[in-house]
């Protein structure tokens, strides 16, 4: 194969629909006629000799030749943008790149209203994406490309990737207006006695004070199981039921939806919410400023200086 007759813009049609996996999407996103991401499409495949993406219904899955291009595609992507960045002088906060960051409801409501602020005063070129998954889901994504950033409440990240503490909050029980609780704090015990909504983004995975129930065998009254924590207070507010969730995004609905905050007795609920990404970015000069200004972001807004930070 000979560079020279590869146009370099055609590896961005290639991220772009392996991120997507969708046509229209990728277009939308390049800003190009869906004709035009698939005339590229097929000079990619003309070039590599290989389809690279097969059509699965509405979705373009990738062959393996594709998944195997795709690391190296993100990894020369990644050292054009930043020889384009920083080749001839140009500061982190001018630059036009798009951050795609990995998240949960909890850090969409309690990290980026005040990031989006940040970056409209220091680097106004710079835009977000927000991709709402699991956390199998944002490490898989660090791993392979698709993501840049991962912001979450839990643990279980590899150990090859880089993490920062941002802030730590706590697990509290919430109770609405209607509701029949009238004590001031929730034992473990009683937590039993009254329906809930129970958060869980997935089968396979708890988020922790549920966890802590599960393999107590404290057993649950159930009403409603959702993958979307800002539901947790509207249908507590609006069930009578109670609900688990961190005492940021609690304090952000207290007011609106007339709901308590009741203390969780005997167990843990402490947890930290930190920032993950791939060795491979911790020296990239825009990742790094990007980092260090969500860091400072969380410190500005919650007064706790990190003791693992950069």
């Amino acid at each position: 194969m000979d560079i020279k007759n590869l146009d370099l813009n055609l590896l961005k049609v290639f991220d772009a629909v392996y991120r997507s996996r969708n046509l229209t999407r990728a277009a939308r996103e390049m800003s190009l006629s869906q004709p035009a991401i698939s005339y590229s499409l097929g000079k990619l495949r003309e070039f590599f000799k290989d389809p690279l993406f097969v059509r699965e219904g509405n979705v373009m899955m990738p062959t393996s030749r594709a998944e195997a291009l795709n690391k190296d595609v993100k990894a020369a992507l990644s050292l054009i943008r930043d020889i384009l960045d920083h080749g001839g002088g140009t500061p982190p906060s001018q630059s036009s790149r798009t951050f795609v960051v990995g998240t949960s409801d909890y850090c969409h409501l309690t990290l980026m209203p005040d990031l989006l602020c940040q970056l409209s005063q220091k680097a106004p070129a710079m835009t977000v994406r927000t991709l709402r998954c699991t956390m199998a889901q944002r490490i898989a994504g660090l791993e392979d490309g698709s993501l840049d950033l991962v912001l979450a409440g839990v643990g279980g990240a590899k150990p090859n990737l880089k993490t920062q503490t941002l802030f730590t909050d706590d697990e509290v029980c919430i109770v609405g207006p209607d509701s029949p609780v009238d004590c001031d704090e929730m034992r473990l015990e009683d937590l039993g006695q009254y329906p809930i909504i129970r958060y869980q983004m997935s089968p396979m995975e708890k988020i922790h004070p549920f966890h802590q129930l599960d393999s107590r065998k404290i057993q649950l009254k159930i009403r409603a199981i959702t993958d979307q924590e800002l539901m947790v207070p509207m249908l507590v507010a609006r069930t009578g039921s109670i609900g688990i969730v961190g005492r940021r995004l609690a304090l952000s609905f207290q007011k609106q939806l007339k709901l308590r905050i009741l203390p969780l007795v005997g167990m843990e609920t402490r947890f930290l919410v930190r920032q993950y990404w791939h060795p491979r970015q911790d020296r990239d000069p825009v990742h790094t400023w990007f980092r260090n200004l969500m860091q400072k972001t969380a410190v500005d807004r919650y007064g706790e200086l990190p003791s693992d930070s950069e």
